[in-house]
């Protein structure tokens, strides 16, 4: 048995969307289709919550765009977050940049960078911090102009150049230009100029300041024909960072709307009539390859069926609670455990991930008969059976049976006579009789979950 689902291999620019377990391809191929044929400067978000799979579609995509969908532009993938110690992001993007550029393109791309530290501001950016990280580490092939930039310009007042503003458009004008030429037409592609698209992931995990950084030098100094931006973001965490670095009274989605061309998000139901969701599949798929028992991974996948109809599910999320299901006990995780013990220990690691301000009372016992209604989705119309006599083609069991043990653990089991109760107690006894059933979620939590936690 495995601790976590397997995490699969990517060979950035080598992989595309060979096993399109979660239906993305589509997605890439329209993403190339849109970057392919607009030459103005585009930044696109990625926009999803965390969890949602966007790294690993944008580590796919960086390959897929020239393997598989036949695009011509060259693509860069920049994570954002494993940079954001540094002071300032310029030279990291530049040397990322030049890192991807052909060697016919050498001189080029040593102009950039030339340029590059040309509007730097080294000594006011990043003073000693260099030189303590040890300048040649932190930048790779940048570390040698860098670490003589900070050595002989770090007691001068370089900032100088920035004091007029005729000679900060020039210079960030030349920077353009030196970008600009690295897309210059190619004598073998019919003179077309070929797109640069650069990725940068894991942009709302950075800090607020390096964040809102990295949007201002795309906006202010990566604004040039066929180079666009594709941005992996959480957008509600975007917007506190801007909040955070300008105040709560800000607008932030306005403040946002000046460096976003387009938005766009990962599709969550899959198949031709929407029967899954893309972290049930993921449930489904990763599962049996942890080793989770067939009865447990049966439990969870119909939980979180019935729960993502009304809940903001992730594959982030259901990964944890495979995780946490693989901590059980051996006696409670390979024994024969009555199935309605089994969907309340499912409950249990579901809402703790999904609905944290419900998890607690699921615990205790306390959860209303209205937010039962609410996390399950248990309408009127879903819990009805039959209207005038005939069966109802609205009614879903699956979420009635769930929210009918809840009903019945919570009122301790002091619920009135129906046809459902007979069978309602088989699943959570073996005689008959449940015996204090408020007690059973606190016993399962003690007994089953507490033993081993994660982080």
């Amino acid at each position: 048995m495995r601790f976590s689902p397997p995490e699969e291999a990517i060979s950035i620019y080598n992989d595309g969307f060979n096993e399109d377990l979660l239906g993305r391809k589509a997605v890439g191929q329209s993403l190339s289709d849109l970057l392919e044929r607009i030459e103005d400067p585009l930044v696109v978000v990625l926009d999803g919550r965390w969890g949602a799979g966007k790294t690993h579609f944008l580590q796919r995509w960086v390959g897929a765009h020239r393997l598989q969908f036949g695009g011509r532009a060259e693509t860069v993938y920049f994570d954002a977050f494993a940079h954001d110690f540094l002071e300032d992001p310029l030279i990291a993007l530049v040397g990322a940049i030049a890192e991807r550029m052909p060697r016919q393109q050498k001189t080029k791309v040593e102009r950039v960078k030339r340029l590059a530290l040309k509007v730097w501001r080294p000594a006011a950016r990043i003073g000693l911090s260099a030189a303590t990280f040890g300048a040649t580490e932190v930048f790779g092939d940048l570390g040698d102009a860098v670490a003589e930039a900070v050595g002989s310009e770090a007691s001068k007042a370089v900032d100088e150049f920035w004091k007029k503003e005729e000679d900060r458009r020039s210079a960030m004008a030349e920077f353009q230009n030196a970008i600009a030429s690295l897309m210059a037409a190619d004598q073998a592609n019919d003179n077309e100029p070929r797109p640069l698209v650069i990725v940068i992931d894991e942009l709302d995990r950075c800090r607020p300041d390096y964040a809102l950084q990295i949007l201002e030098i795309i906006k202010h100094f990566f604004s040039v024909q066929r180079l666009h931006f594709v941005l992996g973001v959480n957008l509600k965490a975007l917007e506190n960072s801007v909040k955070a670095r300008y105040g709560a009274d800000l607008n932030a989605t306005l403040y946002l709307q000046k460096f976003i061309s387009v938005t766009f998000g990962l599709p969550e139901v899959l198949g031709v009539n929407g029967e899954s969701t893309a972290p049930l599949t993921f449930a489904e798929h990763m599962g049996p390859k942890m080793g989770i028992p067939s009865r447990w991974l049966s439990t969870v996948s119909g939980h979180v069926k019935v729960v993502s109809k009304t809940n903001e599910v992730s594959i982030r999320d259901v990964s944890r609670v495979l995780s946490r299901i693989s901590l059980m006990p051996k006696k409670y995780l390979e024994g024969n455990i009555l199935s309605g013990w089994a969907e309340v220990a499912v409950t249990l690691l579901v809402s703790k991930e999904v609905r944290p301000d419900l998890y607690g009372k699921f615990v205790a016992s306390t959860v209303t008969d209205e937010e039962l209604a609410e996390y399950f989705g248990a309408t009127p119309e879903k819990l009805t059976q039959r209207v005038d006599g005939s069966y109802s083609d609205k009614y879903e069991h699956d979420v009635f049976w769930r929210y009918l043990t809840w009903q019945f653990i919570t009122r301790d089991g002091k619920m009135k006579s129906d046809e459902n109760l007979e069978g309602l107690t088989r699943t959570l006894s073996t005689h008959g009789h449940v015996y204090n059933p408020r007690e059973l979620p606190k016993n399962i939590q003690r007994d089953w979950l507490d033993l081993f936690r994660t982080a």
